[in-house]
């Protein structure tokens, strides 16, 4: 059954999802904000190499990480894992 209004189109309801063809639908059909988050998807970044680097104090180590992400480990405590960070003066 097809559903048409008065000026040809069909009606709300007319077509269901399984009545559409693998890839007949293009980006002009889409709603503006999923082509904005597939172009947003698109545009990213990917295989990135990040630099990490090191620096250490007497209780802690400091990986630094060239995208800003940065993590700090304490030292290891009877009850809580950590890093063994031992001081080279003497």
């Amino acid at each position: 059954m097809v559903y048409y209004t008065s000026l040809g189109a069909l009606a709300d309801g007319g077509v269901t999802t399984a009545k559409i063809a693998d890839d007949a639908v293009t980006d002009a059909k889409l709603a503006n904000s999923i082509n904005s988050a597939i172009a947003a998807n698109t545009a990213k970044n990917t295989n990135v190499s990040t630099n990490l680097s090191t620096s250490t104090t007497t209780t802690a180590v400091t990986i630094a990480s060239s995208d800003g992400t940065n993590a700090t480990i304490g030292e290891a405590t009877g009850s809580a894992a950590g890093s063994n960070v031992c001081s080279t003066s003497r």
